[in-house]
């Protein structure tokens, strides 16, 4: 040990390997660890996962609580030894029971989800109370959960809500994230906009994009701190680029009216495009649009009709009322009565009270068995796109 931590004489592992070498083979556990550590690192020794997890293995037999922990990492990530699950949670259990914090959460976690072991809410509780009580964040946040959901413990918003802020002051950044919304939406707690402004900032900070996005709503729209648009489209922008879809779309609408930004089109539409790619039905339409205002070609209208078609299948109301007016002939788009009397009664059936409106006036320039007709695609249409 001298020899590995360099304590009163030169660091030398090489020295330090062949001593706890000697001590392994005569069956010291702790040489056994200390070795296995060497040959997990690489020091004084040729790395190897084999030989580190198989020195692990004969300490950890020994009951050597870092042995133990290393051990059910290999065997949680298939480092030296064949990935096995039941093998992990067999020492992760081993560990939890010498009371590592770590340990206990593994545990926990594997009760709470059904890993390897039945899925067990009371058990999840237990082991995740025991990491709590050594001020284990994540533990802390699971016991949290628990209680909301009433899972293996009545169901107690409150005590939910008391476990969320003692994580979130514990650096857990879900817990603070939870927090944030529960005083938002006064669930377990009563309604504090600034608190919720806190929370969300601290989970914000630490690079939470849904934090980043809900902390631009408030500033959006002055809800716990000043309304500030600048503000809005900054934490928008950092949710943005981590791909928080809804960001996206904030931030190009942003652009796209100059609200908190630079009124920038071009920069509006390459945020609405990267929001559509993750399938933002709000987006494609946007894109549409955009396509739809370009000169008419038929690259635009082809692109326009492939937006709108997408935003409209994903159940976006705008985007069918908008395939309706091009099937009146709107800047060179094939003139269809059918067509528009189809994409009207779709948005109708879809709440958008311009499309019911329109739609009457569409019906009265058709004969009764184009209606018909019409209704017939209408119907088939929204039965093949339906939602369950």
């Amino acid at each position: 040990m001298h020899y590995k931590d360099g304590l009163g004489i030169p660091s030398d592992h090489t020295r330090a390997f062949e001593w706890f070498q000697l001590a392994a083979n005569d069956g010291h556990a702790l040489a056994q660890s200390s070795l296995a550590d060497l040959f997990h690192e690489g020091l004084g020794v040729d790395q190897s996962d084999t030989k580190a997890s198989a020195w692990f293995e004969r300490a950890a037999e020994q009951g050597v609580l870092h042995a133990q922990m290393m051990l059910a990492m290999a065997y949680e990530r298939g480092r030296g030894v064949e990935q096995s699950r039941p093998e992990a949670h067999k020492w992760w259990r081993f560990a939890a029971e010498q009371g590592n914090a770590m340990a206990q959460y593994n545990v926990g976690l594997n009760y709470l989800n059904g890993n390897v072991v039945s899925r067990n809410y009371k058990e999840a509780m237990k082991w995740f109370r025991l990491a709590s009580d050594k001020d284990h964040a994540a533990a802390q946040y699971n016991v949290g959960v628990l209680y909301r959901r009433g899972h293996g413990v009545p169901q107690d918003l409150e005590e939910g809500a008391s476990w969320y802020l003692r994580a979130a002051r514990n650096g857990s950044v879900l817990a603070q994230l939870n927090t944030a919304l529960m005083y938002q939406l006064g669930r377990g707690v009563e309604k504090n906009y600034e608190e919720a402004a806190k929370w969300y900032r601290v989970a914000a900070e630490n690079e939470n994009m849904s934090a980043q996005y809900n902390l631009a709503r408030l500033y959006h729209l002055g809800d716990g701190v000043p309304q500030d648009d600048g503000e809005a489209a900054r934490w928008s922008l950092r949710a943005a680029e981590k791909g928080h879809v809804k960001a996206q779309y904030r931030i190009a609408t942003f652009y796209l009216q100059g609200r908190g930004v630079p009124k920038d089109y071009d920069l509006a539409m390459d945020w609405y495009s990267r929001a559509a790619a993750q399938g933002d039905a709000a987006s494609a339409y946007r894109l549409g649009v955009h396509y739809v205002r370009q000169p008419a070609t038929a690259e635009s209208r082809q692109n326009a009709l492939s937006w709108l078609l997408k935003s409209a299948a994903d159940g976006y109301a705008p985007a069918q009322y908008a395939l309706g007016h091009l099937s009146t002939g709107y800047r060179g788009f094939p003139s269809d009565l059918v067509e528009t009397y189809k994409w009207f009664h779709i948005a109708a059936e879809n709440g958008l009270s311009e499309a019911a409106r329109d739609l009457q006036q569409v019906a009265a320039s058709m004969d009764a068995g184009e209606i018909a007709r019409a209704e017939t695609l209408a119907s088939e249409w929204i039965q093949e796109h339906r939602r369950d």
